[in-house]
């Protein structure tokens, strides 16, 4: 499975995540083939645009994206024991944002800072997308 999503960072340096049975994680979801030229091997652009359509469809209250840059692919399985490559797309945005669909909860879909997260449950392929973010942008 490849998926294509979002690590969306305001200007306070905290990170925007989606709750779904209390995990968090971020914005995205699997790249639908009918998008693509090659199915099984999305171009960068591509995965961009996946990305920013399930940005979109996800959440609500973005004013402006001011940055958008590409983290890197990282495998792992999935909380259903699903083989997946996760493409993640930095993205530094100015809002209100929320959960814009009835699958998360609302009122934990939010900014939080790095020492918050560490505290919470997350989706499996976030920690290793954390680290670059603490390593390379200081976050």
């Amino acid at each position: 499975m490849i998926l294509s999503g979002n690590v969306i960072l305001n200007e306070k340096q905290e990170i925007f995540l989606l709750s779904r049975n209390n995990c968090l994680e971020t914005p995205g979801g699997k790249v639908e083939a009918k998008n693509c030229i090659i199915p099984l091997k999305p171009s960068l652009s591509e995965l961009e645009d996946e990305a920013t359509r399930e940005l979109y469809e996800e959440v609500s209250g973005i004013v402006k994206i001011k940055k958008t840059q590409y983290l890197g692919a990282y495998e792992f399985v999935t909380l259903k024991g699903v083989k997946a490559i996760a493409h993640k797309f930095l993205r530094i945005v100015s809002g209100d944002l929320k959960a814009n669909e009835d699958i998360f909860d609302k009122e934990k879909s939010r900014y939080y800072s790095v020492s918050e997260i560490e505290k919470e449950s997350v989706v499996p392929d976030f920690p290793h997308f954390l680290e670059i973010l603490k390593k390379d942008f200081h976050v």
